[in-house]
């Protein structure tokens, strides 16, 4: 196998995982935390608590954006070194 074929290996194990485990579950998470914020009336005596909610869930959808970015820059990746392996033969 070549030095190719094996980052191309490497990069589609990491975009599978990134696929099947790591964007489904920032996904459930910030879909709970959006539904536990807006189930929390903005009245003063929960306001800590919806603040903390809120903080959570900016830092997991934080998250989720730089996993998706990334699952697109792999993809990109894969094409290129496809391509680049095309043409080296």
């Amino acid at each position: 196998m070549s030095m190719l074929d094996e980052e191309i290996r490497r990069l589609e194990i990491r975009l599978q995982d990134l696929k099947v485990r790591l964007i489904p579950d920032f996904e459930s998470k910030t879909s709970v935390l959006f539904s536990r914020i807006q189930g929390l009336s903005k009245d003063s005596r929960r306001t800590a608590e919806r603040g903390k909610l809120e903080r959570e869930y900016s830092i997991l959808s934080k998250e989720l954006r730089i996993r998706s970015d990334e699952m697109t820059r792999i993809r990109q990746e894969i094409e290129r070194l496809g391509i680049q392996k095309k043409f080296s033969r």
